[in-house]
């Protein structure tokens, strides 16, 4: 039950962290490796989300 917890704890905590790193990236609020920091996300995973709202704003 314990690893089941942390597992969705973990998961909540990277759902904030790409949420976050999404508006900064709409907001145009810094470079990928700015908000790869701010957001604790890995780069290629800011470039991925960064990727993803293009494909939907365009």
């Amino acid at each position: 039950m314990c690893k089941l917890m942390e597992d969705r704890i973990n998961e909540r905590v990277t759902d904030e962290r790409i949420m976050f790193a999404a508006r900064l990236l709409q907001k145009n609020k810094g470079s990928i490796e700015e908000i790869a920091e701010l957001s604790e996300l890995p780069i290629d995973m800011v470039q991925q989300i960064e990727a993803e709202l293009k494909g939907i704003s365009a």
